[in-house]
């Protein structure tokens, strides 16, 4: 008893609890102008937009061990093309599906940012939230605007980065309002990209991997378990034990005596006889 209430502990194998940190939702504009031709790929050849697009995030993906991913395309209205997942190799399978105009051939960059926001607070996220937005041209006819969406994201701490492909001397609906895509990512916290070639849109996705670290926690405990529940266990086994030699020890004695007073009844009728 003594021992049971001291708690003795048994030390068990040391566990190790891992954490992976971020959801980062990818936004990639499918308007007709990602159609363009002036990218050169990794390997040299002159592709289209997108096509570059596909190549960088390929890479991006390769560096984000343990981020969960999600991709939203956009054009005349945007549309969730796959959930968060930490699976990448799918998540790169539903990108390569996607083609230009596929969500038509305008820029709703607004509806594209409420969706982010929609998606993040429906998976119920506790990580990080991270949103990397490609776009080629002006915002042509979201029902929000961009820059309101932006104030709502920064409230539900979601930072937006902004990577703006193509020229921006360009006029018409492919204009690039650099203004407002800066506003968006500074509403947020993120930051503004401008990438002109291939190259310039690698390293911009290489400074986003860089300000967005991959995050990673490893937490060691040991186990313990507890060794009064057995002592007190065995207290109640010697109980019962004793309990039971006492037990029988005293219907043996009872026995004997029974027969001793019964050789002693014989013995004086012999006596008498």
């Amino acid at each position: 008893m003594v021992l049971a209430l001291t708690k003795p502990t048994i030390i068990g194998e040391p566990q190790v609890r891992e954490q992976y940190g971020r959801d980062v939702m990818v936004v990639v504009d499918l308007s007709g102008s990602m159609a363009e031709q002036d990218f050169v790929s990794t390997d040299g050849e002159t592709v289209n937009r997108l096509e570059a697009t596909k190549q960088v995030l390929e890479e991006f993906v390769s560096l984000r061990e343990g981020d969960r991913l999600g991709l939203i395309l956009f054009g005349d209205a945007a549309f969730v093309q796959s959930p968060f997942t930490a699976d990448h190799s799918v998540w790169m399978e539903l990108l390569e599906q996607t083609d230009v105009a596929m969500a038509g051939p305008s820029t709703a960059l607004g509806d594209a940012i409420g969706l982010s926001i929609k998606v993040f607070e429906e998976s119920n996220s506790t990580s990080e939230k991270v949103v990397i937005i490609l776009t080629d041209g002006n915002d042509t006819g979201s029902f929000v605007e961009p820059v309101e969406a932006a104030k709502v994201a920064a409230a539900k701490d979601i930072k937006i980065h902004m990577i703006a492909m193509g020229d921006p001397e360009t006029v018409g609906e492919q204009a690039l309002d650099m203004d407002v895509i800066e506003r968006i990512a500074k509403q947020t916290g993120g930051e503004a990209f401008r990438a002109l070639n291939g190259e310039e849109l690698l390293t911009a996705y290489q400074m986003i991997n860089e300000l967005e670290p991959v995050l990673f926690e490893s937490e060691t405990y040991w186990p313990k378990e507890s060794l009064h529940h057995k002592l007190l266990g065995a207290v109640v086994l010697i109980y019962l034990l004793a309990f039971s030699l006492v037990h029988v020890s005293q219907r043996l004695s009872l026995q004997l005596n029974r027969q001793k007073s019964n050789e002693d009844v014989e013995e004086k009728e012999h006596e008498h006889v």
